[in-house]
């Protein structure tokens, strides 16, 4: 059985130039699981200016045919629109699949030479990321291979502390001869969850359990838990429609509410609940096109049980009693090298505040004598 130092290596010695194969590549991904996946883990001073990815929900794939010869060169072509892209070895190009605009037009140069399927071919950030738990041997795609585990760490060149935040862990199938992976599946961790029960309020987030008095809902919930805040703006409309299994009205909003108070801006439109007066959906637009949705599904009599409003920290998760003060919860709990460097300056301009204070002190001590 190959040990991690094997597969360092075989990582390390992977070249896509040097390869010479065929093969059928199948992609996918869950864009909206993704999307979600990516807002739960932005840091709290971050704004959430990406808006939810349109169309239906679940998995999207794609089929590729791809060609690899030494020399930086290789064709990829998507088996399902007939799109095609290479590279000559000197220039990249692409060109329209069949019935597509540009199909009969010369392929299209559009810059130097990359590597097809970075994800695959190109494994080495995994080297300075993660930390790698091999598994043990299998076969796929008819070659030896490793399986590999790889498991997000920080890393002093990641500055920000982020560079794989939500994501769980990466499940890697290395093939023992050419060091490329033969597939890659990415793992989210969980969205963070919010908890109040009129006491005590808890706050779940990757890697720990902020706790203290009981606060206000997020801005984003509270927007559609508690509607007054319509009544201020300009409104009209009013038609009867079914979001999901529920009755509402639609209602545009032209204007009223400062987008600073509520984090809405203007044009919006709202769906209320016929029944509960709360927001099934609440969307912005930009230039006449969805900018951000907040929007509840699955409405229904809610838990009676007392219990259900609290959180318990799961297993590994640090417990933080939070300060009071958001700012300095914030500095306290950023992760990563920032973090570091945050609470760093902070203490050095706490120890700079308090030795201005006590010289000024000082002085109007000599001024009155």
């Amino acid at each position: 059985m190959a040990s991690v130092s094997d597969v360092v290596g075989l990582l390390h010695r992977a070249d896509w130039t040097r390869l010479s194969l065929a093969a059928e590549v199948s992609t996918g991904i869950d864009p909206v699981l993704s999307w979600k996946s990516t807002q739960a883990a932005m840091p709290p001073w971050q704004l959430r200016k990406t808006p939810e990815p349109e169309g239906p929900d679940g998995f999207r794939s794609r089929r590729l045919k791809l060609l690899i010869a030494p020399g930086r060169r290789y064709r990829e072509e998507d088996e399902d629109s007939g799109w095609v892209s290479g590279c000559d070895g000197e220039r990249r190009w692409d060109q329209g699949g069949p019935g597509q605009p540009g199909a009969a037009d010369p392929a299209e140069m559009s810059g130097d030479p990359v590597p097809p399927l970075p994800a695959l071919l190109c494994p080495a950030p995994l080297l300075t990321g993660f930390i790698l738990d091999v598994r043990g041997p299998v076969t796929a795609c008819g070659r030896d291979a490793m399986h590999v585990v790889a498991t997000p760490r920080p890393s002093m060149h990641d500055l920000t502390g982020h560079r794989h935040r939500g994501l769980d862990r990466i499940e890697a199938i290395v093939d023992t001869e050419l060091g490329i992976l033969l597939s890659r599946q990415e793992f989210k961790r969980p969205p963070k969850a919010i908890a109040c029960d009129g006491q005590r309020h808890w706050s779940l987030d990757q890697d720990r359990l902020l706790t203290g008095p009981a606060a206000p809902p997020p801005i984003q919930l509270a927007n559609v838990a508690d509607a007054s805040w319509l009544l201020e703006c300009s409104l009209f409309g009013g038609a009867e429609v079914m979001v999901g299994n529920r009755r509402g009205y639609r209602i545009s909003i032209t204007g009223g509410v400062s987008p600073l108070r509520f984090l809405v801006f203007f044009p919006a439109e709202a769906v209320v609940d016929a029944e509960l007066g709360v927001l099934l959906r609440l969307t912005c637009y930009v230039d006449g096109k969805p900018a951000t949705r907040t929007e509840l599904r699955d409405v229904g009599p809610g838990p009676a049980e007392p219990g259900v409003f609290r959180l318990d920290a799961p297993p590994g998760v640090r417990i933080v009693e939070a300060s009071g003060n958001p700012l300095a919860d914030m500095v306290a709990e950023a992760p990563g090298p920032l973090g570091v460097a945050l609470r760093t300056t902070t203490a050095a301009a706490k120890r700079t505040g308090e030795a201005v204070t006590a010289v000024r002190s000082f002085l109007d001590g000599l001024r009155h004598q």
